[in-house]
Order: structure tokens, then sequence, then C-alpha cells
């Protein structure tokens, strides 16, 4: 122990565990959502930065105790930002303390104080490095414990489904999840919008569609309402923080290694995944500004990741870089049609093994792309999630976008196909002190069958209990119905 202590005061450990430290954290904490290659990447990548600003500090303090002292610091303030400002939402909701016109100068004058101290004084720090390096080895420890705790847990849980029963003779046709998010149901267009949408259900209906009369999401949240749609169950073990690490990683898991992909994988389909969700050995299919993925899981909680999230579209809005709107804008309408064709090329393939398609359209959730005439809205308005007229445009362009979508896809697959079209959850964006938490669960949900018998279908249904109806009347399964019932999510 005391050749330990000897060395941990020699050697500058203490500034380079800290990267290892908070990457092997986050890792633990998002596991298995982040690929160990990414992780290696993020730990490469922190490295470099704090050599770099030890070495750029040296030529200020002209002392290598200092320099390391003083990148350490600026490193602290990277890592943990995210869980210090997310602690102030939670204890100071809706005071300046958690603002950024708040927070940011007082970092600013901290960082100052800190470097006018060690500039300064002539201690050389040595227990305090000692004891920052030491803590460091034992969290880094726990989370290794942690880590292998996880990996033997997911080994025990990861066995094969046992409520399936085979069915040899069973049709397999491709299976199509087309969902569009925040789509309203019936009941809120009426009461919220006074917008009569019949015209689609109409058209559905032409199309041999079975439009659900009373249909219910689970959570008002899309991570959440996809977690419950795939693995035909309520989350355990969560709370009623959308935004929580913890919730929102369980929500992540579910969605990742799912019961329902398991189950059509036991009867030969092959997953398509189109959507901004990862799956076991399925990534989604491009980055998108709603939610972190792969190594922004871990390093969207520091100061530089956030301050990109949370002020960026402060910058676009304010000072209108035009370049960086049209760039933002033109992603998110290439991202759609990218998924609109590879949806319909998937339709015309002849694989030889059943596929079961998921397509994850960002509409008419805002930003408001296109106006009911396919018009593309300019920024500023696009970004107006709370303008009801501006959704109630974009819902009719995504009507018109979806029946165009399904007479493709009816038309070009030969195998009879099963086609859902549904929302995660209704129109959310409105203060619910003043509007009856309901509504945000008035969602869609409109079910082809190829043999356009419906009996089976109840009035009433909500997300959890879509899949196991499918499997039942298609697959020949026994998958009990669970209590339709919604769990009211706030974001923090």
């Amino acid at each position: 122990m005391p050749k330990t202590k000897t060395f941990l005061q020699s050697r500058p450990a203490f500034v380079f565990l800290l990267p290892l430290f908070f990457v092997s954290h986050g890792y633990v904490q998002n596991y298995p959502l982040v690929p160990p290659s990414d992780v290696l990447k993020l730990v490469f990548e922190y490295l470099a930065v704090t050599l770099l600003l030890t070495t750029l500090f040296y030529f200020i303090f002209q002392s290598w105790q200092k320099a390391l002292l003083f990148a350490f610091f600026l490193m602290c303030v990277q890592f943990f930002f995210g869980a210090v400002h997310d602690l102030l939402k939670n204890w100071f909701p809706g005071w300046f303390i958690p603002k950024y016109s708040f927070l940011l100068p007082l970092i600013l004058a901290i960082v100052v104080a800190t470097f006018l101290l060690i500039l300064k004084t002539t201690s050389h720090f040595k227990r305090l490095t000692q004891y920052i390096s030491i803590t460091l080895v034992l969290l880094i420890a726990i989370d290794l414990v942690f880590l292998c705790s996880k990996l033997l847990s997911t080994t025990k849980t990861n066995n094969p489904v046992t409520e399936i029963t085979g069915c040899n003779d069973c049709k397999k046709p491709n299976i199509y999840l087309i969902i569009t998010d925040e789509y309203a149901g019936r009941k809120e267009l009426h009461d919220v919008f006074s917008f009569d949408n019949s015209g689609f259900e109409n058209e559905l209906r032409k199309r041999n569609f079975h439009v659900v009369k009373n249909p219910i999401s689970n959570y008002n949240f899309t991570p959440y309402s996809m977690a419950s749609i795939f693995d035909m169950d309520y989350l355990k073990g969560i709370t009623n923080k959308a935004n929580d690490i913890s919730n929102r990683n369980i929500s992540y898991e579910a969605i990742n290694k799912n019961t329902l992909v398991n189950i059509l994988n036991s009867f030969g389909y092959d997953f398509v995944n189109l959507s901004l969700f990862d799956f076991a050995g399925k990534p989604g299919v491009s980055n998108n500004q709603f939610y972190s993925t792969h190594e922004k899981l871990i390093s969207s909680q520091t100061l530089t990741a956030r301050m990109q999230k949370d002020l960026w579209y402060h910058l676009l809005t304010s000072f209108k870089f035009r370049w960086a709107q049209n760039n933002l804008q033109n992603g998110l309408v290439k991202a759609f049609e990218k998924k609109f064709d590879r949806t319909l090329s998937e339709a015309e393939k002849n694989s030889g093994s059943p596929r079961f398609v998921y397509t994850h359209f960002i509409m008419p959730h805002y930003p408001y792309l296109f106006d009911k005439n396919g018009n593309q809205l300019p920024f500023e308005r696009a970004q107006q999630g709370d303008r009801k007229d501006l959704y109630l445009e974009f819902l009719q362009y995504c009507n018109k976008k979806c029946l165009a979508l399904i007479d493709g896809i009816i038309s070009k697959d030969k195998t009879g196909p099963i086609v859902i079209l549904m929302s995660d959850h209704g129109f959310t964006k409105y203060d619910p002190s003043t509007m009856d938490s309901s509504y945000n669960f008035n969602n869609v949900i409109n079910v082809y069958f190829p043999d356009k018998n419906y009996s089976g279908f109840p009035d009433t249904i909500s997300n959890v209990n879509l899949f196991r109806l499918i499997l039942n009347k298609q697959l020949n399964q026994r998958l009990p119905l669970l209590k339709d019932s919604s769990i009211f999510l706030t974001e923090y």
C-alpha cells in the first residue's frame, strides 16, 4: 500500500483516470446500448484532449503538476455538467438557476477563480491528487463489478420465449409497421383541433383497413411507447420522469432486445429497421435530433454536447444562420424520403424469407416540414411546435404520403402483406395543467390483413396488446391480453 501511495503521488494518474471513469461509468449506465468500439473511440478522444490541455497550460503555469490539476478541473466541468444540470432542473423547476444565462457565467467565474488560485499557490497538491487517484480507481473498480453483474444478468434473462407455440402450416406474410410520430387520434383532433379526419379514415376503409375506434397508447413519450409496442408489455422499474437516464435506458434496452422481434425471428422472419432506434444487430438508419444513440448516450452528458443540443437551436433562430437552417431542414426531409423509398423497395424484394419492416416517420411531429399541399415550410415556421394550424397542415400531408406508401406496399408485395399504420401517442405540445392529460394517449391504430377478417379486434385496444392480437391471429399463438392502461410521464 505505501508503494501504491508513492506511485499515485509521483505520477499524474488522476488526470487520465478521469476520462476512463467517465466513459466506463457511461458504458455501464447504458449497457448494452453503446458498442465497445465507440467506447474505445471516446476514451482515446478524451485522453487526447486532456493531454492537449495539460501541455497548453504547462506553458502558462510552468509546472506540470499545476497544469495537470487545472486540466483535471476543466475536464470535470466538461464531464459532470450534464448530471449537475439535470439535478438543478429537478430541484429548481421554473427557476433561473438551471438556465444557461445563469450557469455559463457562473461556470466562467469559477474557472477563472480556480485558474488564479492554482497560478498563485505554492502548494504541490500531493495529498489531493493522491486522494483523487485512489477514489477514481475505486469508482472504476465498482463500475467493473456492476458491468459483470449486468453481463451475468443478460446471460440469464436472454432465454428464448417460452409462451410461443409452433405453427408449421401458418401463412407468414411480410409485416409492415409504419409509425407516424405524434399523430393524434379521432377524439383529440375533434376536441382540441376542431378537425374532422374521417376523410382519411374512409380512404383507409376503402383499402380494406380496420380502423380501431378507440385506440390507446400506453405512454406519452416515444421511446417508452415504442418499447411497449415491441416488448408487448409495460415497462418495469421506471418512474414518471421521461428524461431520467435510468428510465430512458430501460426503454432503449426494451427496444434493443425485444420480445416481438425475437418471436418473429423464431418463425423465420428477417427484421428490417428503418427507424431512429437501435435494435440488436440492426442499427437505426440515420442520426436524429431527438434521441441519443451509440456513443452519444455517453457524450451527451458533457458541457459541450449539452450546449450544442440546447443552444444551437437558439443560435439558428436568433442569428438566422441560413446555411445551418437549410442543412438541418434538408437533412430531415432526406431522412423521410430515404425511409419512404426504402420501405417501397422492401415491398419489391423476394428474398425467400418473410420480413418484418419497421418504418418510423417523424411526422406529423414537429418540425412541420410541409403544408397540406406538399410545399416545404421555411425554417422559422416549421420549428413552431405549438402551432396547431401548422400541425394540421403537416398531418394532412402525412395522410397523403401514408396512402401513397400503403398503395405501393400492397401493389408491390406479392406475399399478401400485413400492414399496420399507427402512432406512438397523440399530440402532446400543450400545457397539461390546461388540458386533460388523457388526450396525450389518444393515438391511431389501423390494420390491414390480407384476408380482411377483423372479427377478433375489439373496439378499444392499447399498444401493448396490438401484436399480441396479431400473433394470435396470424401465427396461432395464445398470448393473453393485458389490461389497457396509460402512464403519464413528465419531462423532468
